[in-house]
């Protein structure tokens, strides 16, 4: 831990400014995103057995596969904060039922939750449906059962 790059506090790997999460290194039931993070990095969180993770309202960006594979991961509310999540950030999140977004404009990446075969209720600011359309293009596809919900 005396690396002037990186830093591990609270079982997570970090930049030296605690800016971004590089690797979650245990697999506790639940983790709280520090406030001092703005991005959680590729890959960071994936596979990893929580049940609950609270984003703080100082992240921006969730990178690729960020959270992919967390079995154990049924929901999650994405803070307004949040203005960009990369391609298949919660892929294969096998028992993901709901996700909340706050930010009516926000950048989702290619396939983000391809594989979550248990997702069925998107929770989207309301008056934000037609953006949610077009950022998540086979929403309304026969391999997907997503319903819009308006908050």
């Amino acid at each position: 831990n005396n690396s002037p790059h990186f830093t591990i506090k609270d079982d997570l790997f970090f930049t030296a400014d605690l800016s971004t999460i590089i690797a979650c290194l245990s697999d506790k039931n639940e983790f709280v995103i520090p406030v001092q993070v703005n991005t959680i990095g590729a890959s960071a969180f994936e596979s990893r057995l929580f049940s609950s993770v609270t984003i703080s309202n100082y992240v921006t960006h969730i990178e690729y596969r960020a959270f992919a594979r967390c079995d154990n991961l049924r929901s999650i509310i994405i803070p307004s904060s949040v203005i960009e999540i990369k391609q298949h950030a919660f892929h294969a999140c096998c028992n993901l039922e709901s996700i909340t977004f706050y930010n009516p404009t926000i950048k989702l990446g290619y396939d983000v939750f391809q594989a979550c075969d248990k997702l069925r209720f998107i929770k989207i600011p309301r008056g934000s449906r037609t953006e949610f359309e077009k950022c998540i293009p086979y929403w309304n596809s026969s391999y997907t059962k997503w319903q819009f919900v308006e908050i």
